[in-house]
């Protein structure tokens, strides 16, 4: 969502096309959306244990840092186009470029974690254990195996 309206915002700004009663709404998704991202985000790695370890790590670690920056600066940018009585195209290209620039960061850290993690195999096998809690892939005590029919 958050990246869909910073492509609109950024498309119709640049061309000139953009109609004066989008721009709030636009703003306002673009910040909502960024702080729900991240949200979303922290909660991930906070509560998500070792299998965060090829994310929060390296070279993705550094791409997640820049994916906070990012979306950190295109949330001030949205704010800051909000509260500003007068209209100013450049903050909306700023906020969008910036909010693209971090969709964009996040995408590449997953996806760059997630090759890493499929080489990993040890912490693979470590976080897929059955826990207490956590019974994993085996049938719950009581139960057979499941039948196809």
């Amino acid at each position: 969502v958050g990246t869909g309206a910073a492509a609109t915002n950024l498309a119709t700004t640049l061309s000139g096309r953009e109609a004066p009663e989008s721009e709030q709404p636009l703003a306002s998704i673009g910040a909502a959306s960024t702080v729900v991202e991240l949200a979303l985000l922290g909660g991930y790695v906070a509560t998500s244990g070792p299998s965060t370890k090829n994310l929060v790590q390296g070279e993705t670690g550094a791409l997640l840092v820049g994916t906070a920056a990012c979306l950190l600066l295109s949330l001030a940018l949205d704010v800051a186009s909000l509260r500003t009585p007068r209209h100013t195209p450049a903050l909306d290209v700023l906020a969008s470029a910036s909010a693209l620039a971090g969709g964009a960061l996040l995408r590449w850290a997953v996806v760059r974690a997630g090759r890493a993690s499929s080489a990993d195999r040890e912490t693979t096998l470590e976080v897929t254990k059955p826990r207490k809690n956590n019974p994993g892939w085996r049938p719950r005590t009581g139960e057979g195996p499941r039948q196809q029919s």
